[in-house]
């Protein structure tokens, strides 16, 4: 016979508080270091008329916590689910850079968050953390919608691996009211080639590059000499910090065709370098794009507004010169289904040449020798 007060296995303890019954379990609960302790948790029931009443209401909740509480690490807080399980999960399959903006996401809004259980958590809390931020932040709708799809894919992760069995609780969430993202830049033909004639030698290659074929940063960073032949740059390598890897996704890795002033331009480069036929493209090493810009660009030019705004004028131009948004697609290597066609391209087609030759009859590049000396 069990005493009065004591727990009746996973029926809990029911006792009355003030006007209401109460219901008070354990569980297990697994800590950051793996290690177990027991947790104890209360309720209220509410208000009956006598305790066995109360006590059929406590055997149905119990019911409920007892299938949640099937695998301990369910009651792990969320921070610690973040921090110590889906980081590291993401680090051994992801980017290091795609990592990176994760972390700063969640560095930048965790406060924000409950701290709740794993299995606790539901979408009220999802909707009511996403109107506190955006209270306090008055953020963009796009980072609202960055900030929901990283915890979806939090609780998503907690699915997969049999942590939870509950909906994914951030699937219903919705985005509060926010504004449009300022618009974005998009360099002209006509600034592109002011920063030309400015540029000295190696820089003006390396924005020449970023103007008119549209590749990131990164993989300009990881061109080497081999990457280029038969009138085409291959993508094959990106560079974020000091970590080199595979370009962002694998219809990144298609070829963008070099049109004939770009050709000219990289020639001339190929030249001073020593006409070498394999190697890194600038230099005995990856390029330093991170400081690049600062070091290199910033002074001789005005109006710089990021790398990206070149990919962006890349495609205004041929938008503008009535290229299609499929080969447009192709040329800039966007992985986006949700705009172009279902399966990605692997080689460059026709219809991507014509395209570009329609850029090449436009494009006149200024003589960017520059004496022809090395940064």
């Amino acid at each position: 016979m069990h005493r009065r007060g004591r727990p009746r296995g996973q029926r809990g303890w029911v006792y009355k508080k003030g006007g209401n019954f109460m219901l008070r379990w354990r569980e297990r609960q697994i800590q950051p270091d793996g290690q177990v302790k027991i947790a104890q948790y209360s309720k209220s029931l509410g208000y009956f008329r006598t305790r066995s009443e109360a006590r059929a209401a406590a055997d149905l909740e119990m019911q409920k916590v007892t299938a949640a509480i099937q695998n301990p690490k369910s009651s792990m807080p969320l921070a610690d689910f973040v921090e110590h399980h889906y980081f590291a999960h993401i680090e051994k399959r992801l980017r290091p850079s795609t990592v990176h903006s994760y972390k700063r996401l969640w560095a930048d809004y965790k406060s924000f968050w409950p701290g709740l259980a794993l299995r606790e958590f539901r979408t009220l809390h999802g909707n009511q953390t996403l109107e506190r931020i955006q209270a306090a932040k008055d953020l963009a709708k796009n980072t609202l919608k960055n900030i929901k799809s990283f915890l979806s894919a939090v609780f998503k992760h907690a699915r997969r691996t049999g942590i939870l069995d509950s909906p994914n609780p951030m699937v219903d969430v919705s985005l509060p009211s926010a504004r449009e993202a300022e618009d974005t830049y998009a360099y002209t033909l006509e600034e592109v080639t002011a920063m030309l004639i400015r540029l000295p030698l190696r820089s003006a290659v390396v924005v020449a590059i970023a103007a008119f074929t549209g590749l990131r940063k990164g993989e300009i960073s990881a061109l080497m000499w081999e990457h280029y032949r038969e009138g085409l740059l291959y993508v094959e390598k990106s560079k974020w910090r000091t970590h080199i890897s595979n370009p962002k996704t694998k219809k990144s890795k298609a070829p963008v065709p070099v049109i004939a002033p770009l050709a000219k331009v990289l020639d001339r480069w190929r030249v001073i370098m020593g006409n070498p036929e394999s190697g890194w493209m600038f230099g005995s090493g990856p390029l330093d794009a991170d400081n690049f810009d600062n070091r290199h660009i910033l002074p001789f030019v005005d109006n710089w507004r990021g790398w990206h705004a070149f990919r962006r004028g890349l495609s205004t131009t041929l938008h503008r010169l009535g290229v299609s948004d499929k080969d447009i697609q192709q040329i800039l290597r966007h992985a986006n289904v949700n705009v172009t066609q279902e399966s990605y391209i692997k080689t460059t087609t026709s219809d991507a040449m014509n395209a570009m030759r329609l850029l090449e009859r436009v494009v006149n590049l200024p003589d960017i020798s520059q004496e022809g000396k090395k940064q």
